[in-house]
């Protein structure tokens, strides 16, 4: 219940304090700001609460730097919750989907780089040649040097950290949701596919060199432009606040 989360929260003080700060931010904000953690978890919900935890939780493992693919802790988080809302968004829209389940796995889509990253940086050489060609997507350069990309070590991940299974497809099939078994799967996959390419294309993403990544065209069901325009407009308040919330939680 809630009033079992908050003697659970209220014994944490780091967690307290960047609660209050996410119920204050554009995602969830109402017609007036909470000043007590009784109301910032009323705001949040059980859901809200499960959402900030995860991504504080995210933040509080990562290094400055994450090793291979030189992108700052702060520029992946931005990342990670930007392609989170926009995938929340286009769930809430489309059936089949719980907009709270994709807002994690969404979260979470990355989570195979905190591993890959570390044996990209042991081959740094083979990496720069082959980024200086500019022809190779980090997903193929990924694979052609450690023959694995970050999808697959995902899937991984979260099969072995028994996440939800929505983080374990988002996690695989993100770059190639076409590919997902099954029909539910690929619809997943696709929510997560579209919001990660929207957010690349609202700058979000930024990685060594602005690598291009796989975004598949045919992609069903598709996107269109104005859906995109629309969906990154009505998103941009939220990923700032909500991402500026998360890297300047208390650790």
């Amino acid at each position: 219940t809630l009033a079992d989360l908050l003697l659970l929260v209220s014994d944490d003080v780091a967690l307290s304090t960047n609660l209050l700060h996410i119920a204050n931010t554009a995602y969830y904000r109402g017609a007036d700001p909470v000043t007590s953690l009784h109301r910032a978890i009323v705001r949040l919900g059980r859901q809200g609460v499960y959402k900030a935890a995860i991504g504080v939780s995210l933040r509080g493992g990562l290094p400055s730097i994450l090793p291979g693919y030189q992108i700052s802790s702060e520029g992946f988080m931005r990342h990670s919750v930007a392609v989170a809302v926009l995938a929340e968004k286009l769930a809430r829209k489309t059936p089949g989907a719980d907009p709270d389940e994709v807002f994690t796995a969404g979260l979470l889509h990355d989570v195979g780089k905190l591993v890959v990253g570390q044996f990209l940086a042991e081959k740094q050489e083979e990496m720069s040649a082959r980024m200086a060609t500019g022809t190779e997507s980090i997903e193929e350069i990924e694979f052609a040097v450690l023959s694995v990309d970050h999808c697959e070590v995902g899937d991984e991940i979260a099969t072995r950290w028994r996440l939800p299974d929505a983080t374990r497809v988002a996690a695989r099939w993100h770059h190639s949701p076409e590919n997902a078994p099954t029909p539910h799967e690929r619809h997943l996959a696709t929510l997560i596919h579209h919001a990660d390419a929207v957010a690349h294309l609202m700058g979000y993403g930024t990685e060594i060199g602005e690598l291009p990544h796989r975004h598949t065209a045919a992609t069903q069901p598709a996107i269109s432009v104005e859906q995109a325009e629309l969906l990154m407009s009505s998103s941009l308040e939220a990923i700032t606040e909500f991402s500026d919330a998360i890297n300047g939680a208390r650790l």
